[in-house]
């Protein structure tokens, strides 16, 4: 399932910035808490899925096909922000603060002439207030991208994390 770089054709450096930009964008939005303009980032038909991790003795790891930590459309992904904003969501009680790094990003030309494809090494930490200890997420996040005028949506989000049995309370946070 990751992003086969060696037959993908690369995108050149004014989008490889363009990409690069918007996903640094991207995770300022959700990290300052602004839900709203963080959704416009998405596609109406997106596809945002956090599949299992599995291990298969030597062969390494393999990722679930169906099995999933997460799996949300944009319509999912409004009512989360949503409930958060109800400050009922006993997950998010405290809200978390989170930090996304986002680094090592290829691009490679999309599936369709007006996509691009994304994968980029993430490191995501996580505080919930005094009493509680900092939790780190690390990831392999592939994204297809389509263009949008003069940025991009992102229409396909796939967010694997490293470890097949994270250690964190919950995995309310945007990934």
């Amino acid at each position: 399932m990751p992003l086969d770089l060696a037959t993908a054709q690369p995108v050149d450096e004014s989008t490889l910035r363009d990409v690069e930009r918007f996903l640094f964008r991207e995770a300022e939005l959700v990290d300052d808490r602004n839900f709203e303009p963080w959704l416009d980032l998405f596609a109406d038909d997106l596809d945002y899925r956090g599949p299992i991790r599995v291990w298969r003795g030597d062969s390494g790891y393999q990722i679930d096909p169906v099995a999933c930590y997460f799996s949300d459309t944009k319509q999912t992904l409004r009512i989360r922000v949503q409930r958060i904003a109800t400050g009922l969501a006993w997950a998010e009680s405290p809200p978390s603060v989170t930090r996304h790094f986002v680094s090592n990003l290829r691009v490679v030309e999309g599936p369709d002439a007006d996509q691009r494809t994304a994968r980029a090494n993430v490191l995501i930490t996580r505080s919930r207030g005094p009493s509680q200890l900092q939790e780190t997420f690390a990831l392999d996040r592939i994204d297809t991208l389509r263009r949008a005028g003069d940025s991009f949506h992102i229409v396909r989000r796939l967010a694997i994390l490293d470890s097949s049995m994270p250690s964190a309370q919950n995995l309310a946070i945007f990934f």
